[in-house]
């Protein structure tokens, strides 16, 4: 076995057997812009506590929301809206919002990257 496929499989095995309250070190925080130029800043608060700041809108307070999902595509955090459907998920490049009017459910809000830790 080759050393990169060895390597491969180590950290699969590793991702897969975190908990969802544990995320690994390079999806900790992500930073993103949508089209209207408002700046997404999602950062984990540990315990699988997240803290979603939207700048540049009318309304800059943060939201804070829990991890309900953790796979290798996506991150999904349930918003603490009181609302059961306020959910973002953080994919690698985007963050998507849960819509009941959008294609599979969800509405991609801004495109941005995962800031390492």
């Amino acid at each position: 076995m080759k050393w990169e496929s060895w390597f491969s499989s180590f950290e699969k095995a590793i991702t897969s057997a975190l908990s969802p309250g544990d995320t690994p070190a390079e999806r900790v925080s992500w930073v993103g812009r949508d089209s209207d130029g408002r700046r997404y800043i999602l950062a984990n608060t540990g315990g699988g506590r997240w803290v979603l700041k939207v700048t540049g809108g009318s309304n800059e307070d943060p939201y804070t929301g829990r991890q309900v999902e953790q796979i290798e595509e996506f991150i999904e955090i349930k918003l603490d809206t009181g609302h059961d459907e306020d959910r973002a998920r953080i994919c690698k490049d985007k963050l998507l919002f849960a819509a009941t009017d959008a294609p599979k459910g969800w509405m991609e809000m801004a495109r941005g990257l995962w800031i390492p830790a």
